[in-house]
């Protein structure tokens, strides 16, 4: 007969082991992802590293997530790994090292590798989906219309997915998203309130649902959304 083990039992085998690794061996652990553990309930995962991060040497850890403000509360003050790990930001890839990697496979210029660059707004799933439409297209010379039409069939190709989530959002949800893509900064103004028709806090309430949902992100500046296909889409919509 097998005996199953529990969740904890698994864990603390794994540790174990990972131990008995590092007498031998430096050990760097990287978990990507790693704010899906807010999601998990009762299980209080953050506790139960801090134990064994505490508890070993010579080994390393690596949190990684694509959720900035969710990520970073988990080692905020009064939570379980506060203190337990540095921050540090992963920077777009510099438009000069696109630049260099595309015009090698791509008859692209310098001035539209930039404009692609800023309409991806430098993430590299989006541009690396832009690049991959030119190159199956093979245009003798890439303009920035012909940027603005692979964005399109991007667009067009979510567009399905993307409104069967924005119908599942409320009508202030929705105003915030289309209002975020727009703007990013400066939602809360008198004047964007008034000519929307949404109090302070009724937009402040949507916020916070979309930033629940995963769907929105914050920086210093304001608002943003982190997927940049669909901020694009958004944008279109509220046009």
């Amino acid at each position: 007969m097998v005996a199953t083990l529990s969740f904890e039992e698994m864990m603390e085998d794994f540790f174990h082991a990972i131990y008995e690794l590092s007498k031998k061996e430096r050990i760097i652990i990287a978990i990507d992802e790693f704010q899906q553990i807010a999601s998990l309930g009762d299980l209080r995962l953050d506790a139960f590293l801090r134990k064994h991060i505490q508890a070993r040497g010579n080994t390393s850890y690596f949190f990684l997530g694509s959720k900035r403000h969710l990520l970073t509360s988990l080692f905020e003050y009064q939570a379980p790994l506060y203190e337990m790990a540095t921050h540090h930001s992963l920077a777009p890839l510099a438009l000069e090292d696109v630049y260099t990697y595309s015009q090698k496979h791509l008859p692209i210029t310098e001035p539209v590798c930039a404009y692609l660059y800023e309409r991806s707004d430098g993430e590299t799933k989006m541009m690396q989906r832009i690049l991959h439409g030119l190159y199956i297209r093979q245009p003798e010379a890439i303009t920035q219309d012909d940027v603005d039409s692979v964005i399109e069939e991007i667009l067009i190709a979510k567009d399905t997915s993307y409104r069967l989530l924005f119908d599942t959002l409320t009508n202030s949800q929705k105003l915030a998203l289309k209002l975020i893509a727009k703007h990013r900064s400066g939602l809360f103004s008198a004047a964007l309130l008034a000519q929307h028709h949404i109090k302070k806090q009724t937009l402040q309430s949507a916020i916070d649902a979309l930033l629940k949902r995963e769907l929105i992100d914050k920086e210093r500046e304001g608002y943003f959304i982190p997927d940049r296909t669909l901020e694009l889409w958004a944008e279109k919509i509220s046009r």
